[in-house]
């Protein structure tokens, strides 16, 4: 099965596992120095479909899950689609 994370809207990067994009998650927020008003939360793909998203903290969600904020933010979800035309 083929894994990807959208890191903060900007990158697309192939991963071996959900937990190896979690940890480029953390690693980038850390490294950059970026607070949770700054970053977006990454996105997880399976074989090409949305599966999961990743929230500031480095916890992994449902896609499907009420409260998913790429469901309510017009901005986000209009920066988002960008990566799948």
């Amino acid at each position: 099965m083929k894994i990807e994370i959208i890191l903060n809207l900007k990158e697309r990067i192939v991963v071996d596992s959900i937990n190896e994009a979690v940890v480029l998650h953390c690693k980038y927020r850390d490294d950059n120095n970026i607070g949770s008003r700054d970053m977006y939360n990454s996105i997880i793909l399976k074989n090409n479909v949305v599966s999961n998203y990743i929230s500031y903290n480095g916890r992994v969600w449902d896609w499907g899950k009420e409260g998913n904020p790429y469901m309510r933010q017009t901005d986000s979800r209009k920066e988002m689609l960008k990566y799948f035309k």
